[in-house]
């Protein structure tokens, strides 16, 4: 295990509030509520708290936290405490401000953008409430910001055909590709059904994304497994589900927007503490840590996890 407190990994939650009404998720689409944004007061509280630096910190959570009334100055805020730290963003990027975009590309921050279509109509209908033309202005914008941003498409039912035209249109635009897979914990068993019928079409598109790939100037991340059905062992990355220990339970924290802290980017419900009440070293020593370290093998949230690792 590593020195209590040393992280690689730290997430942040700076927002639980969201401006979509995502299809797949069923979080999003509710009244903005203040209290659910991340006070400045706790993100100091939390920087001060995480010594030495994490090599990477992941400024986002369950919502979208370029809708945080304060985010530019927060993500400044962790530049100037985090000089060292690689700072990643996962965001819709849709009707963003031009004042936001100067503050990301002002920071260097390593932006992850979830599109889940090439084609305009059946993204706008996944994300409810987005702009398509919106984000791909800001993809334009952006379109000499270092680090290449990354597109987030999450496999589902509705655009299960647009796999491959996804993987096309992201190198078109020499950005790196990272695969999710829709994650519901009710209700998943029509799409597990679907990826175990159609897994060689799966396998098949995948060595036609990874030849697509091949020689460019940016990465394509595939996951070797979808729900429990093994897809291909080759140009694939292994999912933590199907480790036989998570390498994220060391190296990794999430820190939601009122202190709570959870076990990583995934999202797990699973309870540490809450680091308004509790020092990390505490937490981290703790008896519900400890047996989460032994035992989340045990826990439904990790069956099948389809995490591909620390996203730098």
């Amino acid at each position: 295990m590593q020195q209590v407190g040393r992280l690689d990994e730290l997430i942040v939650e700076l927002s639980y509030n969201c401006n979509l009404a995502c299809t797949m998720c069923g979080f999003g689409g509710g009244k903005i509520d203040a209290e659910r944004f991340m006070s400045l007061a706790t993100l100091e509280h939390v920087i001060d708290s995480v010594h030495p630096e994490p090599r990477v910190i992941r400024l986002n959570g369950r919502g979208e936290s370029t809708i945080h009334p304060r985010f530019v100055e927060a993500l400044r805020y962790v530049r100037h405490r985090l000089p060292s730290s690689q700072i990643n963003l996962f965001s819709h990027l849709s009707g963003t401000k031009s004042s936001i975009l100067d503050a990301l590309m002002e920071c260097g921050v390593q932006l992850f953008i979830s599109l889940d279509s090439p084609v305009p109509e059946r993204a706008e209908a996944i994300r409810r409430r987005s702009r398509f033309d919106s984000v791909m202005a800001n993809i334009e914008r952006l379109r000499d910001h270092k680090p290449r941003h990354f597109l987030i498409f999450t496999l589902q039912e509705v655009n299960f055909e647009d796999l491959l035209p996804m993987a096309e249109f992201a190198a078109s635009w020499g950005l790196h590709l990272l695969v999710n897979a829709v994650r519901r914990d009710e209700g998943i068993e029509p799409f597990q059904a679907l990826v175990a019928k159609r897994a060689g079409d799966l396998r098949g598109w995948f060595a036609e994304i990874a030849d697509l790939y091949e020689g460019l100037d940016v990465d394509c991340h595939l996951p070797d497994q979808i729900q429990g059905v093994q897809l291909s062992e080759a140009d694939t990355v292994r999912t933590h589900g199907s480790l036989d220990r998570c390498p994220a339970l060391e190296r990794e924290l999430c820190v939601l927007h009122d202190g709570t802290v959870t076990p990583c980017n995934m999202f797990n419900p699973y309870v540490y503490g809450n680091l308004l009440e509790q020092s990390l070293d505490d937490i981290r020593k703790g008896e519900r840590f400890l047996w989460f370290r032994d035992h989340h093998k045990d826990h439904y949230y990790c069956a099948n996890c389809a995490c591909l690792g620390g996203t730098s």
